[in-house]
């Protein structure tokens, strides 16, 4: 994401925006941002991570989304990207765009030095509002490290 707000914009204004355009933005309470270009390390990884993903959820009711699939935050105005996404059952629509999903049981996010500290920050929190989200998995695409966060129960 970039540091400074490209527009400001109405969450209805933005949608209709980002449906014209060739890159992808996100949209973090009336501020639209663009998103950068991946590296084709990023890309890599990420065709990985969902080439091993794959199987795992074959023959079950997941599904596994690429990067294009825009994620609502919910009780917020935020409309994100994850780089990988993994929607258990029938998607739940958001009900002001129907090209964006309201329920991810996974998300995992591809980390570059430019890109982490807002992955794991404020990216991280705002995912966190998902009530579906059951994982998140950061993987670092210039090392070997992968952390995984897993919702634990409030249930006793």
């Amino acid at each position: 994401m970039s540091a400074q707000p490209e527009l400001l914009l109405s969450i209805t204004d933005f949608l209709a925006f980002e449906r014209g355009q060739q890159e992808k933005h996100e949209y973090l309470n009336g501020r639209v941002y663009r998103q950068a270009g991946a590296s084709f390390l990023h890309n890599l990884v990420c065709a990985n991570v969902i080439a091993a993903l794959r199987p795992l959820v074959r023959g079950g009711t997941c599904r596994v989304y690429a990067n294009d699939l825009r994620l609502k935050i919910p009780q917020r105005q935020q409309y994100l990207y994850a780089d990988v996404t993994v929607i258990r059952g029938a998607i739940v629509r958001d009900a002001t765009d129907a090209d964006t999903a309201r329920n991810p049981r996974l998300i995992c996010e591809v980390v570059s030095p430019s890109t982490e500290d807002y992955d794991r920050g404020k990216k991280f929190q705002a995912y966190r509002r998902i009530p579906e989200l059951a994982e998140y998995l950061l993987i670092a695409q210039d090392t070997v490290r992968i952390e995984h966060f897993v919702r634990q129960s409030t249930t006793m």
